[in-house]
């Protein structure tokens, strides 16, 4: 039996780094043990967007001139960042 593949959908993540005492530290986040793809593995924040991500009110809190699905990815890594690490970018 074959099965067609799932369309793509809109996601994004973040790479956030520091200076360290000797080298750059990256953030990095464990996924549940429990969820269906890649429990337990260390990851960049980030997910799918969803439609909030999309909505023309996060326009006055953007800056640039982004197309409409390249500020939706951004909105989304942000959301991401913040939903998985609590860090605020």
């Amino acid at each position: 039996m074959t099965t067609s593949p799932d369309a793509p959908r809109l996601s994004a993540t973040v790479l956030i780094v520091r200076d360290g005492a000797t080298l750059p530290e990256v953030l990095m986040v464990k996924r549940h043990y429990q969820i269906d793809f890649a429990a337990g593995a260390l990851v960049f924040p980030g997910g799918k967007a969803t439609d909030e991500d999309a909505s023309s009110g996060w326009d006055d809190y953007t800056d640039g001139d982004f197309g409409p699905v390249q500020q939706d990815a951004r909105i989304a890594a942000v959301r991401e960042a913040f939903e998985e690490s609590g860090l605020l970018l």
